[in-house]
């Protein structure tokens, strides 16, 4: 097995991600996170619970050592921040859609987590409590350009698609910063973070939305 670390750094403000390969690149380190996901959605019906707990709680924690065992394999081991792997689950989840899988097993949409107080907001993780601020930025951004978001999570990570979908969003970035504030963000956390806003419109909506490519 051929080994790549997925290495995640703090910056005042919000959260970066850096990376070191052993033998391949960050790009194949964000692939292998996707069919991590992939794999943890198909094999567990209650992967979408991860939506109805906050970022860096100790209730994300705990399910997230639920859903991993079983998905650990393949041509890398990956040792990635929780908030990049909940993204990607989250991803996976809005493409499957609710209660939309043709295999005869059935993942119900929850209720996102809200109403946190001051105590369960101190209660997280720092990078939970960051991840909080960049869900709002990445709400704004689906608000604004719900469009523009569902063309960037219908590409495959890391291919060149991708990156004009990102492009096509660059406008919308800095009206949803508020005065003075300054994020630095990656393309797969923002993917993420973006995956989490969709999800909670549509479910707002009333909408189940799933990918093109959907089950």
């Amino acid at each position: 097995m051929r080994r790549l670390l997925l290495i995640v750094a703090a910056f005042g403000g919000l959260v970066s991600t850096g990376a070191r390969a052993e033998t391949d690149t960050l790009d194949d380190a964000i692939r292998a996170l996707h069919s991590r996901a992939y794999c943890i959605v198909y094999r567990s019906s209650s992967a979408s619970g991860i939506l109805a707990v906050p970022p860096g709680s100790q209730a994300e924690r705990t399910l997230l050592r639920q859903l991993v065992p079983g998905c650990m394999g393949g041509a890398y081991h990956l040792d990635v921040q929780g908030q990049l792997l909940r993204g990607a689950i989250v991803e996976e989840v809005l493409r499957v859609g609710d209660n939309n899988r043709t295999d005869g097993r059935r993942m119900r949409w929850v209720a996102p987590f809200t109403g946190l107080n001051a105590a369960d907001v101190a209660a997280l993780d720092e990078q939970g409590r960051l991840a909080l601020g960049a869900l709002d930025f990445a709400q704004c951004i689906q608000a604004a350009a719900p469009d523009a978001v569902q063309a960037l999570l219908a590409t495959r990570p890391t291919y060149s698609p991708e990156q004009d979908a990102f492009r096509q969003l660059s406008p919308f970035l800095g009206p949803c910063l508020q005065e003075g504030v300054r994020i630095t963000i990656s393309r797969p956390q923002l993917r993420g973070f973006l995956a989490e806003a969709a999800y909670r419109a549509a479910y707002s909506a009333g909408r189940t939305p799933a990918g093109p490519d959907s089950e």
